[in-house]
């Protein structure tokens, strides 16, 4: 499945610590959207949409929507991004 995320990557030179925002059970990544352009003013912003909510791919199985799977959906995400 492909999680999608919005990246506001903040000024040159920002902390490499980035902003992580995650939207709650029926929501998207469109509720970070004024949050997150204010926080790219000094920082990196990641605003994941987990599975099956807005952009990101919905899982075959509905019994992988679960905490456990959004939590390694978005480690790979923060892997992936060079993010430790």
């Amino acid at each position: 499945l492909t999680l999608h995320y919005r990246n506001y990557p903040g000024p040159e030179g920002a902390t490499k610590l980035p902003v992580l925002c995650m939207h709650g059970l029926t929501r998207n990544a469109r509720d970070f959207g004024p949050l997150a352009e204010a926080l790219s003013a000094t920082r990196r912003v990641i605003v994941t949409e987990i599975d099956g909510r807005g952009m990101s791919d919905y899982a075959p199985d509905s019994d992988t929507y679960t905490p456990l799977v959004y939590v390694q959906d978005v480690e790979k995400l923060l892997a992936e991004q060079g993010i430790e």
